[in-house]
């Protein structure tokens, strides 16, 4: 151990020094709210109602399910002014894969649900 000390030069020996200091870590934390996880219908119409309507296909996914698919349409509809649209998906599940169509509309809490 004596013959390694002998071979460093003065700057080494100085480096080593000021990188064996010990401060204090300062660290961050952050709060993460706990929420019931989302359904696949609740991810799928929110996705449909932030998007515009017409045939731009549009990926969505559930994290909390591990389901997924592609929006292949959407399009307004007849409600007398409640600004629904209509939608059709597909829907991939663990269990295998369906497509899915329905009208998702907004709510009185301002988010959007599927109505039929």
């Amino acid at each position: 151990m004596l013959r390694v000390w002998r071979r460093l030069s003065v700057p080494s020996m100085l480096l080593l020094t000021a990188c064996s200091t010990t401060e204090p870590l300062v660290t961050a934390s952050t709060t993460q709210l706990k929420t019931a996880p989302q359904t696949d219908q609740a991810v799928i119409a929110e996705t449909v109602g932030r998007s515009d309507v017409g045939l731009q296909p549009l990926a969505w996914a559930n994290p909390a399910t591990g389901s997924a698919g592609v929006i292949q349409q959407i399009a307004p509809t007849a409600d007398g002014g409640q600004g629904c649209k209509q939608f059709l998906t597909t829907h991939q599940t663990i269990s295998g894969s369906s497509s899915l169509n329905g009208v998702a509309c907004p709510a009185e809490d301002h988010q959007w649900k599927i109505s039929r």
